[in-house]
């Protein structure tokens, strides 16, 4: 956020189920995402 005011981000979830294990990275500062795959 290059700009002077602050940036918010919202996620917001639907459906039945709320788990963090059906998240899909496909990038992530922390080392968290998989590499590419060979």
């Amino acid at each position: 956020n290059p700009g002077a005011q602050n940036l918010a981000i919202i996620e917001v979830q639907t459906g039945d189920y709320f788990g963090e294990d059906d998240i899909e990275r496909k990038e992530d500062d922390f080392g968290r995402a998989p590499g590419p795959s060979s």
